[in-house]
């Protein structure tokens, strides 16, 4: 049994927020990421369809490329870690809110069969 433990994640999705530049040294961006999942419900006796949206902060070589290559409508594979970022709220509550450090993305294109492939020199 390995004792390795990761901070790991990947998405793949829809991006809903254009990049807005958060930092400058170094270039730091975010944006939200729609994802979805469908899943067969016992209780409905249908498919359920789930969306989740994303923050998805980068950096560096990451946020210049997503500054320069990425849209609203755009689909996306990110790689990165989650990360959770600690709030107090004015009524003295204390929430974490997660976000997603994208250590890679890849603007990715789908084709007539609806397969993902990823497009020429879009990856950061």
């Amino acid at each position: 049994m390995s004792n390795k433990c990761e901070n790991s994640v990947k998405l793949m999705g829809f991006v809903v927020t254009k990049p807005e530049q958060i930092d400058e040294d170094p270039i730091g961006i975010r944006f939200k990421l729609a994802t979805n999942e469908n899943f067969f419900s016992k209780k409905k006796q249908s498919y359920v369809k789930n969306s989740e949206i994303h923050l998805i902060k980068s950096w560096k070589q990451s946020a210049e490329f997503s500054l320069n290559n990425v849209d609203v409508g755009d689909y996306l594979f990110i790689k990165g870690k989650i990360h959770y970022h600690h709030l107090t709220t004015d009524d003295g509550r204390k929430i974490k809110n997660p976000e997603i450090i994208s250590t890679k993305i890849t603007k990715l294109n789908r084709d007539n069969n609806q397969k993902h492939k990823k497009s020429e020199l879009k990856e950061a």
